[in-house]
């Protein structure tokens, strides 16, 4: 379970809310998720794009405007990962020839 009741299916790699009832003019319902890219990842992703759908399920009528039921986020990754994470990640532990992150 993810913060606020989010679901997420690792099949789809899709996180859902349930928000139940949204009235109108209703308080902004803030959704946080924050997510740690491990490495070693794929050479030639560069960036994360995260998109939010928002979708009704028809019990008061058709939306209005079904347009502006999405929106899309593209974060940039750290091209050159920190040393010191990728030895506190993996253990730097000083028991193999590959312990020494710097200058390889």
């Amino acid at each position: 379970m993810l913060p606020n009741g989010g679901v997420f299916d690792p099949t789809t790699n899709i996180v859902t809310w349930n928000l139940g009832t949204v009235a109108p003019g209703q308080a902004t319902i803030t959704l946080g998720l924050t997510l740690e890219i491990l490495f070693p990842s794929q050479a030639d992703i560069d960036q994360a794009v995260n998109v939010i759908e928002v979708d009704g399920d028809g019990t008061t009528g058709l939306d209005s405007d079904p347009t502006n039921n999405i929106d899309t986020e593209v974060d940039i990754l750290n091209v050159l990962p920190d040393p010191a994470e990728i030895a506190r990640v993996l253990g730097d532990d000083g028991d193999s020839p590959n312990d020494d992150y710097r200058g390889r």
